[in-house]
């Protein structure tokens, strides 16, 4: 699989040969590079503006002959989005399952867990990181990125058990 934390948006070249290879992909929602993007966090309405950037990346594939079942997307949790931005995502996410591909979703120990969880080392993220990978396999995510394998497993295991 190729992840792609440029929504193919880095290399002009990227779209045509990941079609070409005819892999899966990763698509991800970002803005800049990790040297400017903290300051290109102005949106109208994140959620509609992410969707829309993802389903123009989508259709670009599509129209180069690779189909949706072959593609995740990612709304990019934490790239170029305030924590404010980065909650109203993760309240919507299920909005990118209109996109009619598989959803990502990447937050274990992001700044913002930290920052309202109060855990300053992202080693300490990990009960945030939990709760949010719970809430997001909750709204239909077919991928969770995770640092802390184990512990996951076992909460994804025991959250599917209750059956919620």
């Amino acid at each position: 699989m190729i992840n792609d934390v440029s929504g193919l948006c880095f290399d002009p070249d990227m779209a045509r040969s990941v079609a070409q290879l005819g892999l899966p992909v990763c698509i991800m929602h970002s803005r800049g590079t990790p040297e400017t993007m903290r300051e290109l966090t102005s949106y109208e309405d994140v959620l509609l503006e992410v969707y829309e950037f993802l389903e123009t990346q989508l259709a670009l594939l599509e129209n180069l002959g690779l189909p949706r079942r072959q593609v995740l997307v990612d709304p990019g949790i934490g790239f170029a989005k305030t924590e404010a931005q980065n909650l109203a995502l993760l309240r919507g996410r299920s909005i990118f399952h209109g996109l009619g591909c598989g959803l990502l979703v990447g937050v274990s120990r992001k700044g913002f867990v930290g920052r309202i969880g109060g855990a300053t080392r992202p080693v300490d993220r990990a009960p945030g990181s939990l709760a949010l990978a719970l809430a997001a396999v909750a709204q239909g995510a077919q991928v969770i990125r995770v640092h802390e394998v184990t512990e996951t497993r076992q909460a994804l295991a025991l959250w599917q058990a209750v059956d919620i």
